[in-house]
């Protein structure tokens, strides 16, 4: 299900899109999340720069609010999403409160290209760089995710083909 809605004024163009997912099990970047869950979401594009709120809700206690900022142009991309999961538990058994970042927030920063409509390649580089960024051996480890994704449509379906590779150890992964 999703509902998209634009308004347009002068120079540079504005939008508003709003909507929603209803997924059956909710897997990102290969790494099992949680079951069924509703996944809402709001964005705010003005030119190239863009706003966004997503989140994801299952029917046990798995909870996720994902705010992202963004600007592209001409196929390059650059971008920060600040991941919260607020199905984690605390040390001492709570669930985690949204505004305690040290421990319940991860930031991201990502790269991205995207080739064009006569070749519909895509590749993103995506790093965690500061919230809770887990230490391994005693160090702080850059949780990495690096995708390549071809776009394409078959009977009016858009879809993607993509692989992605997480090339370290690093506790995000």
């Amino acid at each position: 299900m999703e509902l998209t809605s634009g308004v347009i004024h002068a120079q540079p163009q504005t939008e508003i899109s709003i909507g929603g997912d209803l997924v059956s099990t909710y897997v990102w970047r290969g790494v099992y999340q949680s079951g069924f869950s509703l996944q809402p979401e709001i964005g705010l594009s003005v030119g190239g720069f863009t706003v966004g709120v997503w989140g994801s809700t299952d029917l046990d206690n798995f909870k996720e609010v994902d705010l992202s900022v963004g600007y592209s142009v001409r196929g390059f991309s650059v971008g920060v999403t600040d991941y919260w999961w607020g199905g984690q538990r605390l040390g001492d058994g709570r669930f985690a409160p949204y505004f305690k970042y040290g421990d319940t927030h991860y930031f991201e920063g990502t790269l991205a290209y995207e080739f064009g409509e006569k070749f519909p390649l895509g590749i993103s580089w995506s790093t965690m760089f500061a919230g809770n960024l887990d230490k391994v051996d005693g160090e702080r480890k850059f949780s990495t995710y690096i995708e390549l994704g071809y776009d394409f449509r078959i009977k009016g379906v858009d879809l993607t083909c993509a692989v992605g590779v997480a090339p370290w150890d690093a506790p995000a992964w």
